[in-house]
């Protein structure tokens, strides 16, 4: 390579460098915080899951086989979700708890948590984790 060339070339590497190596690098960051929040997010589900089960009228279910809450599961199941959603509230991430969905013939219940990641990921995204949880017919 000839002196007068050398500079082409440290130009040519940091254009490469500026337009494809800073771009995966920031790509592979969004990706991790994305998987993340994810994680987060199912574990608030799993959360929300587990007190709507709970709140599962045991006389009743006993009586009819048939899963019929005590009060109101919402603003439990949405509490749960909360308190179990990590650092994702600190973040600008709330978590909200989509539907709660009994099943009679599985006795389980099944809990949509929704949360828009915008505020943590700078880019227009939404995800969503669903919990299950099993019936118990007895009190502990």
């Amino acid at each position: 390579m000839r002196r007068d060339q050398r500079g082409f070339s440290y130009a040519w590497t940091a254009l490469v460098f500026m337009f494809l190596v800073v771009p995966l690098v920031w790509m592979g960051i969004q990706i991790g915080r994305l998987q993340a929040a994810k994680g987060e997010l199912q574990k608030a589900a799993d959360a929300a899951a587990e007190a709507a089960a709970a709140m599962v009228d045991v006389d009743a279910f006993k009586a009819s086989g048939a899963l019929v809450f005590s009060g109101d599961v919402y603003p439990t199941a949405q509490a749960y979700a909360w308190r179990n959603a990590g650092d994702l509230p600190r973040r600008g991430v709330f978590p909200r708890v989509a539907a709660i969905v009994p099943d009679n013939a599985s006795r389980t219940v099944r809990v949509v948590v929704e949360a828009d990641l915008s505020p943590l990921l700078g880019l227009p995204v939404r995800a969503s984790a669903e919990g299950t949880a099993q019936v118990r017919s007895s009190v502990r």
